[in-house]
């Protein structure tokens, strides 16, 4: 799931905080399923033409992931 916490908007960009979360069932970024409720934050960049989305970029804590995914193992 993604929730945006915050959106920022100016001209043709927005700017979107962001909390990822789900359940770990499959193998992912190396880690066999824990069958763990997962989250981590992360944040885009959107830039827009046309009325579509034309360029995004996005930044996640993928560290504070895998420590999740591989605490109490």
């Amino acid at each position: 799931h993604c929730e945006i916490l915050t959106c920022v908007s100016e001209s043709h960009q927005a700017f979107a905080q962001m909390r990822f979360s789900g359940r770990h069932t499959g193998f992912f970024r190396g880690h066999e399923p824990t069958g763990k409720s997962v989250h981590w934050l992360g944040a885009a960049l959107f830039r827009f033409e046309d009325d579509r989305i034309a360029d995004l970029w996005v930044l996640g804590d993928l560290v504070g992931l895998d420590a999740l995914l591989t605490q109490n193992q």
